[in-house]
């Protein structure tokens, strides 16, 4: 379900699921405010950092998957300039970070490292690389 973020009690209606369940993302429209770009965040149990990027087309309701990431990673920073995608930053987890008991997931000084790159996807090449 979406909602209009100028007005979050105004629900634009039911849209089409991304095809990898995927959370702590970042989302950016393109120029046109045609495209949605999703990428990395981290999977389901074993909360593993995800480098599949998936663009979600507005007008017609799909998702596609476009070039991976370089680095996997999740909670970074997404920007759109000059028709290019950014990438910043960001962290990657360790494998055995998710856990249903809670006694079992590591201090959280071992649960991410920070990533400290910055990389760049030029639409019109669908490829992503560091800058």
């Amino acid at each position: 379900r979406a909602l209009d973020t100028d007005s979050p009690s105004v629900v634009i209606g039911d849209k089409r699921p991304m095809q990898t369940q995927r959370g702590d993302i970042h989302a950016v429209t393109d120029s046109k405010g045609t495209k949605a770009y999703v990428t990395g965040g981290f999977s389901m149990y074993p909360c593993s950092p995800l480098k599949s990027v998936e663009v979600y087309d507005i007008e017609a309701d799909t998702w596609a998957y476009t070039g991976d990431l370089e680095t996997a990673r999740g909670d970074k920073a997404l920007v759109e300039l000059d028709n290019n995608i950014y990438a910043v930053g960001g962290e990657t987890s360790h494998k055995d970070q998710c856990s249903e008991n809670p006694e079992d997931v590591p201090p959280l000084s071992a649960q991410s490292v920070a990533v400290d790159d910055v990389s760049v996807l030029r639409p019109n090449k669908d490829k992503w690389s560091v800058v």
